[in-house]
Formats: C-alpha cells, structure tokens, sequence
C-alpha cells in the first residue's frame, strides 16, 4: 500500500489548527472548525492518511463550544494524545498528537499545556489509579497487622501506656504457681510442717494426761471443777 497522505480542506472558519510536524505530511497545516476534523485511510476523511497503521476511520476531533476534543473511532491500532492511548481527551494548545504514522501538534485557544491531560484509557495505558489504591489496601492490611500484634503483646505482658493525659492504668499482681521441683520442696515442706504440729499436739496431750494423773486427788478435782 502507498504511503502517501491526501489532505481535504474545508472552507469554513478555522477555529484552531492542527500542525503535523513527523510523517508523511510533515509540515503540512490543517484547519479546524466548527465541523471537526476525521482521520482515516478512506477518502471521505478530512485528513486522508495512507499508511497501514491507520484504521479506515481512525480518529476524529470535535468542537463543542469553546472545547476540542479527540476520539477514537475504535481503530486497531489507537490514538495517543502526550504519549498516552486514548479514548476521548480534551485537547490543549501544545497538545502532541498521533494517529497511525503521522504526529501532530494542536494549536488552539487557551493556556499552553502545563500537566498531562485528563485522559480515558481503553485498559491497555496508565493505571495510576489502580495503583493508588492497591497501596492504600495494603497500607491498611499492614496497619491491621500491627494492631493484632500490639494486642496479642498486651494480653501477655499487660497494658500499654496510656496516652497522654490518662491516669497511668497498673496491671495487678499476678499470682505465680510453682511447677517442677520448687513445687514439689513447697508441698513436702507444708506436710513435714503438719506432721510436727499434729506430733506436737499428741505429745502435748500425752504430757497433760501424766501430768493430771501425778498430781493429788483433790487438787485434780479442783482443776476439773474449774
């Protein structure tokens, strides 16, 4: 297929231009008004493109109002407006446009291009959107995280600090339970303990009884009456 380029023009009153400035109709400048402007390899477009990276009718700009806008009319191989696949995009004077092999500059009304263009992207560009918010889900998992941590530190070795401004919160005295051999001295000792107390008492008893039993008759009356 030849690669050359046919350019329609119309006589209407040009509201702003497109300047093409790589590709075959370098340098070559297009008007455009309030009818718009088409691209495509077919004849009836206004700029007749004849490449093989361009559709039949590839993309077109529309004015509305004060506004230009260019649209892809679903071509295979897209349209990119600053380097980016697009959709439907407003243009801004400075503008860098590329349809099928040609590049092209917008020149029109408005403040030059300072930012990227708010542009709708057909799923095979950008994605920064996307991006944001996988980092702010993931930067709430990881905070999530940290909480459950701090909690299940709290359960075993009390609370935390307070903030500032609240009555320091004590955790009460835990009670220790002895296991392994310091249970098992603790628990002889209390029963060699009880044993004493129970053979103190026995001797002590006994000894009562002897005692009573040598003392006179009347004297043990007296005590018992007592």
């Amino acid at each position: 297929m030849s690669s050359t380029s046919t350019v329609t023009q119309h006589t209407d009153p040009p509201l702003a231009k497109l300047v093409c400035v790589s590709g075959p109709l370098e340098g070559a400048t297009f008007d455009i008004t309030l009818r718009g402007l088409q691209f495509g390899r077919e004849m009836h477009n206004d700029v007749v493109l004849l490449d093989d990276s361009s559709s039949k009718d590839h993309a077109r700009i529309d004015c509305e109002g004060k506004r230009f806008y260019l649209s892809d009319l679903g071509s295979s191989n897209g349209s990119f407006v600053q380097g980016r696949r697009i959709t439907r995009v407003e243009l801004m004077n400075g503008h860098v446009i590329r349809v099928g092999l040609s590049t092209f500059s917008f020149d029109g009304p408005g403040a030059e291009v300072k930012s990227p263009a708010k542009v709708s992207h057909d799923g095979k560009g950008g994605g920064n959107t996307l991006v944001i918010i996988w980092i702010l889900v993931a930067l709430g998992l990881i905070g999530a995280g940290v909480y459950l941590f701090l909690e299940m530190l709290d359960k075993d070795t009390g609370p935390r600090v307070n903030a500032p401004g609240n009555p320091p919160v004590i955790a009460p005295p835990k009670t220790v339970t002895p296991i392994g051999p310091a249970a098992i001295d603790e628990a002889a000792m209390r029963a060699k303990i009880q044993t004493e107390l129970r053979l103190r008492e026995k001797t002590d008893a006994a000894g009562g009884r002897i005692e009573a039993g040598n003392r006179p008759r009347a004297e043990v009356e007296n005590v018992t009456d007592q």
